[in-house]
């Protein structure tokens, strides 16, 4: 759920009796009849002695929060600081406050209407009074989305299927002569109707239309069916509709020999694809969903809630094992203040000229009104492409001032030697390997493992004299099954550069 609910309504009022077709005054009709009468006025004819029903609907996209005197006081405090953390998608001016809600809340009022007659209309026949109590929907979904602050953020959410066809109600039947079979025939039958009845909740319980309540996000609707299910047998043919509503299956039943069979194929689920603009920092993109079963958007489904955090962009482009260094920008403040950098794998990242990696950061003060350059260095055992999340918190009002999302590129190194180690089940060795300093001088080499659970660097830290040799001493931790494993050693330098990568294939065996 989300901190700030929204209110929506609909009502129609309806009559068991059907609506006449001449009911409503055409415009040119009612243009030449009344001439000066209301823009929104509506003719209608009524014959004398007559009862008329008159169809309306109250339906409203307005998703402001309902708030009371607590919340205004909080908006008064949050904007005293500079605070907030919530915007409607998207605000139109660049001086909207930062706290919610920029979208304009149900009003409660009472809505008149008043029925005139006569030849001029003059005459009041009736006035009926609508009053409109707004009230707060549930949210069935929320998602957090996070991208670049300024770039086009593209989303694909899938709805789930709402089918109720399950495996249970596969058929298939041999039909034989006897009396015995003509009750299993009933049975069937039965059964068949259970499955359209099931079929007829599937078709209404599926959302067949959406609407957003942001004009700046396109989004695309793609409504595939849930289930087709198919029946084939010989002799009398029965249809049975699937949920999808627009096809149908046929099913044949044969009072001699021969079969029923039946066949559920599932197809794609309905999806939505989202693109928005992703604001700028420090605002948060908040939009509705609404998801209706109908194609009219009368009858609402369920209501999905999407926040937009965007983020400051930063690259990392490094190798598996290696120490790569970066620096994180940060535009000009108005005062200084005290800060602590917070990122989402802190084991990775060390923060400032000192700073280790794995370590937490230290708190550190911004020049004011000056770009502030924020050294980091990063090293990761995993390949592959990934987000990363950095924060940027003031320790003293517990404040986020910035945040990236820095994208990483990791590739694994040129391998210069491979090793393979065979151990038994169940058995922990420890092995060294031999090394040696090709240089002229004296080196410091940093040993980690790619894999401490498999393989331990017992000294992680190894100094040689120039052309000298000494030990990498390694644990092979034990593992209760049969299998193999493949882990990386990285032997770096005294500034995190990669040296030599070592791979070992380790096998467990049983003998």
């Amino acid at each position: 759920s989300s901190s700030s609910s929204s209110s929506s309504s609909s009502s129609s009022s309806s009559s068991s009796s059907v609506l006449r077709e001449d009911l409503f005054v055409s415009q040119e009709q009612q243009q030449q009849q009344s001439g000066d009468a209301d823009a929104g006025s509506r003719m209608i004819r009524v014959p004398p002695r007559t009862t008329v029903y008159i169809p309306f609907k109250f339906q409203s996209f307005s998703a402001g929060r309902q708030r009371d005197g607590a919340d205004e006081k909080r908006q008064d405090e949050g904007n005293s600081d500079g605070g907030g953390e919530v915007s409607a998608l998207f605000p139109r001016s660049a001086e909207a406050s930062l706290v919610p809600p920029s979208y304009a809340a149900i009003a409660a009022r009472d809505i008149r209407i008043e029925v005139r007659g006569g030849s001029q209309q003059s005459k009041t026949m009736a006035i009926m009074d609508v009053n409109v109590q707004p009230r707060d929907f549930s949210v069935h979904r929320t998602f957090r989305l996070h991208h670049w602050s300024g770039e086009i953020l593209k989303y694909h959410i899938e709805l789930p299927t709402f089918s109720r066809m399950s495996s249970a109600d596969s058929i298939v039947v041999d039909y034989g002569s006897g009396g015995d079979d003509v009750g299993d025939a009933a049975k069937q039958l039965t059964k068949l109707a259970r499955i359209q009845a099931n079929m007829d909740i599937a078709r209404q319980s599926r959302v067949t239309r959406v609407r957003c309540t942001s004009d700046d996000v396109a989004f695309e609707f793609k409504d595939h069916a849930a289930s087709v299910h198919t029946y084939t047998a010989r002799g009398v043919e029965s249809t049975i509709v699937g949920s999808s509503g627009d096809a149908a299956t046929s099913m044949h039943i044969d009072s001699g020999d021969g079969n029923v069979t039946s066949n559920n194929n599932m197809a794609q689920r309905s999806s939505i694809y989202l693109r928005c603009p992703v604001p700028q920092f420090p605002r948060v993109g908040h939009l509705y969903l609404l998801l209706y079963s109908d194609a009219y958007g009368a009858q609402l489904h369920s209501v999905y809630e999407v926040f937009v955090h965007p983020h400051m962009r930063a690259n990392v482009n490094t190798v598996v094992g290696q120490l790569t260094p970066g620096s994180l920008y940060l535009p000009p403040v108005e005062d200084a203040r005290q800060v602590r950098v917070f990122a989402q794998q802190a084991e990775e990242f060390g923060f400032g000229l000192q700073g280790a990696v794995g370590q937490p950061s230290m708190a550190f003060d911004l020049v004011p009104k000056q770009v502030n350059q924020m050294s980091f260095k990063y090293r990761t055992t995993q390949p592959g492409k990934r987000n990363v999340m950095v924060h940027l918190v003031d320790v003293d009002r517990h404040q986020l001032l910035q945040s990236w999302m820095v994208f990483v590129t990791a590739m694994y190194p040129q391998v210069d030697r491979e090793y393979v180690v065979r151990l038994k089940v169940g058995e922990s060795v420890r092995k060294q390997l031999d090394y040696s300093n090709e240089y002229n001088t004296r080196k410091t080499y940093f040993v980690q493992s790619s894999n401490p659970d498999r393989l331990r660097v017992v000294h992680e830290r190894v100094s040689m004299d120039g052309l000298s040799s000494g030990d990498l001493e390694f644990v092979f931790e034990s593992q209760r099954g049969p299998g193999s494993d493949v882990v990386f050693v990285f032997v770096n330098d005294e500034r995190g550069q990669n040296e030599q990568c070592l791979k070992f294939t380790v096998q467990y065996v049983l003998d």
